[in-house]
């Protein structure tokens, strides 16, 4: 490969860089060329000091797993020589004298091991190394423990993760996606949540939704899988377009690791300010053999096991015991290639009950001791999430030292809200005589009694396609990778048959009683409604209610991006000393295009006049939902049935009105907050990285 796209050549011309330069960064040998003539003072002296051209390589396994192991220290005792083993256990180390050697291999939570070598004068020798545990001597049997599978896969990922922090070239903390066992949901935050540092942001109380790092908002963390940037596309209801990654766009079981940076290297995307997460994929060379791992779940809600099907959340009958599965294919054909596969699904039912408690402490008598309640909102909201994934990745070495891989992955998501509630309020009068801290007396005119729906159904879908190619030499390689990423996030309800949110109220209410109020609970026992002549009101049946509004908030977002990298490394000694020199340049374009809109209906009855007193709800009680309670010890009311107030709204067009202003507000909205944005960030970087006092001190 000879070339990089026409962008990143006009990425180095905007930053200024003589077309040579240019030419020489998309052409491998001859950044080679240039590297050598850069450091050419430096050359002889290593040269000289490292005389010689055998060559040692093998790789390293772990013997207990068998299976290969990445980031493995291979050195050559009484030497700086050294080299860390790549993704597939592989190692090199060349320009070495001829003779005997020792080779010593590390890796974090497996016993150190000596190896003699006989280096040839020319070539290569292979030497291959079995580490296994701590205590257990070559030729003795390894004895497993009771639980053979999850103990190894853990004590794994957890010597994996203590091995890649050792020996980072910066701050970096790993999570290996195997140290927590199986875990459902295959929700990325799970996992991350145990490095220090880092704390989540959760949207909806049960999904983690975005990563913080070192407090920062997730807007300002950038994401990457294999070091590619992967698309995003944010829930459009802000006026700003973020740049937060939602985890509902990834799946644990894509992936190997989790690679939290809070410190960036030069190679790393300056595009942050938090801290980075990039999550590493599996591949299929650090198996020794073929592996299946299947695994099945049931989930269930504690509210609601129940075989058979019932009502929500949105308006069908559905199951609430559901069945997920993990599937992990992974497949090292032979030495040159192989591939991974995985496919996951998982479905998750979950009832959230919410109590909101208003109370005064201050003015007229109330204080902290003795607090004056104002009003109580109690509401359940039934919910479903489905999400389903999968992936391929295939890697490749076509020459020796040559590595091609490619991944294809997808992950959707769908989830369906419906959250219902009623709302007392005691009006903002003075508290009346006979209130204390248990109960509240409200004034004669000011109170007021509401229901409201509020529902929604959204889906998501991410895909991405992703390339590199890894070339190695003897004292260079090089790296080229290219990604693409889509992202759509799509919110619907009038489209499916309902309503966004809908406004109920009581008339007519003067006085609201509250009794026997528990603040420490946040409930009451009961609740005393009057209307303005002073009757007793029933405010649990809807036909005492008027309609009032509807509203719509249908959603768009879609993110792409497309990202390019080139990379090219040059080792040599200085005076004995193991220093390397990188280069490298990247483009990153991205799009962003989001549409919001809101449309808001006033309910002015059958007849077409506002006030007319035909707004009343009798014909829009919800047959299933109704009697339902909202949790807190509440009694079930009638629930409002926003797919029959829909009905009336599609078919009924006279019983509807906007005024202006919510007009101008559709419009208004669909400007404001429906973002475009197209953003092409260039970069190139120069990055030395050398060891010194035997190793003892890296300097980046």
């Amino acid at each position: 490969m000879s070339k990089i796209p026409n962008p990143l050549v006009r990425s180095f011309a905007a930053l200024r860089v003589p077309r040579a330069v240019c030419a020489a960064l998309v052409s491998w040998p001859a950044v080679s060329a240039c590297l050598i003539a850069g450091f050419s003072p430096f050359v002889p002296a290593a040269a000289a000091q490292t005389a010689g051209n055998g060559t040692i390589e093998g790789r390293v396994q772990n013997a207990a797993s068998g299976n290969f192991l990445a980031n493995a220290r291979v050195r050559v005792v009484g030497t700086n020589a050294e080299a860390f083993t790549n993704a597939f256990g592989e190692y090199r180390l060349s320009g070495l004298p001829a003779g005997p050697a020792t080779l010593e291999v590390f890796y974090t939570g497996l016993a150190a091991q000596r190896v003699s070598v006989n280096v040839p004068a020319t070539g290569s020798v292979q030497q291959d190394v079995s580490l296994r545990g701590i205590g257990v001597k070559e030729g003795e049997a390894i004895v497993m423990s009771a639980f053979t599978v999850a103990s190894q896969r853990e004590t794994d990922a957890t010597a994996i993760a203590i091995n890649e922090q050792r020996f980072a070239a910066n701050r970096k903390d790993v999570v290996s996606t195997d140290a927590f066992g199986e875990i459902n949901q295959g929700n990325v935050g799970e996992f991350v949540k145990f490095l220090p540092g880092i704390s989540l942001d959760v949207k909806d109380g049960n999904n983690p939704s975005g990563i913080m790092v070192r407090g920062f908002d997730p807007n300002y963390t950038n994401v990457t899988m294999d070091g590619g940037q992967l698309a995003s596309a944010v829930i459009a209801n802000t006026q700003t377009s973020s740049r937060q990654f939602v985890l509902e766009n990834a799946n644990i079981n894509n992936l190997a690791r989790i690679e939290v940076t809070k410190l960036p290297t030069p190679d790393m995307s300056a595009n942050l300010l938090g801290g980075a997460v990039n999550f590493v994929s599996r591949n299929a060379f650090e198996r020794p053999r073929r592996e299946l791992r299947i695994s099945t779940y049931l989930s269930a809600n504690a509210k609601a096991i129940d075989l058979k099907k019932s009502y929500g959340p949105l308006q069908d009958d559905t199951v609430k015991i559901l069945p997920s599965f993990d599937l992990q294919w992974a497949h090292p054909v032979n030495k040159r290639i192989g591939y991974v596969v995985t496919a996951a699904q998982s479905s998750q039912y979950y009832l959230q009950n919410r109590s909101v408690l208003g109370a005064r402490f201050t003015s007229a008598g109330a204080t902290v001791a003795n607090p004056y309640t104002t009003n109580m909102n109690t509401n359940f909201a039934p919910n479903r999430t489905d999400r389903t994934s999968g992936s391929i990745k295939v890697d490749l070495k076509p020459w020796e030292r040559n590595v091609v891989s490619v991944l294809v992955q997808a992950n959707a998501f769908k989830q369906q809200q419906a959250s219902r509630g009623i709302n007392y309020n005691v009006g903002a009068n003075a508290p009346q005589p006979g209130w204390d801290e248990h109960n509240t007396i409200g004034a004669a005119t000011g109170g007021s009694v509401g229901m409201g729906n509020s529902f929604q159904s959204r889906h998501g879908l991410t895909r991405a396609v992703m390339g590199s190619w890894n070339c190695a030499g003897t004292d260079w390689m090089g790296e080229v990778a290219g990604s693409w990423s889509h992202s759509n996030n799509r919110v619907r309800d009038i489209a499916k048959g309902f309503f966004n949110s809908v406004s109920v109220a009581l008339p007519n209410v003067g006085r609201v009683n509250l009794r026997d109020i528990d603040h420490a609970r946040a409930r009451f026992g009961t609740a005393e409604v009057f209307s303005t002549a002073g009757a007793r009101i029933n405010e649990l049946s809807l036909a005492n209610y008027n309609l009032t509004s509807v509203n719509g908030q249908p959603m768009n977002a879609q993110d792409t991006v497309k990202e390019a990298r080139a990379s090219v490394t040059r080792r040599f000694s200085l005076r004995d000393n193991p220093v390397s020199v990188k280069l490298g340049a990247s483009v990153n374009d991205l799009v962003r295009d989001i549409e919001y809109s809101t449309l808001t209906y006033n309910y002015v009855g059958p007849d077409g006049i506002a006030g007319s007193g035909d707004e009343r709800m009798a014909g829009f009680v919800d047959d299933d939902a109704s009697g339902t309670s909202p949790g807190f010890g509440r009694p079930g009311p009638q629930w409002p049935d926003s797919f029959k107030i829909w009905d009336s709204w599609k078919n009924n067009s006279r019983a509807w009105a906007r005024t202006a202003t919510q007009i101008g507000d559709t419009t208004r909205n669909e400007a404001v907050r429906s973002p475009w944005l197209h953003e092409v960030i260039t970069a190139g970087y120069a990055m030395g990285d050398g060891k010194f006092l035997r190793n003892r001190l890296r300097l980046v």
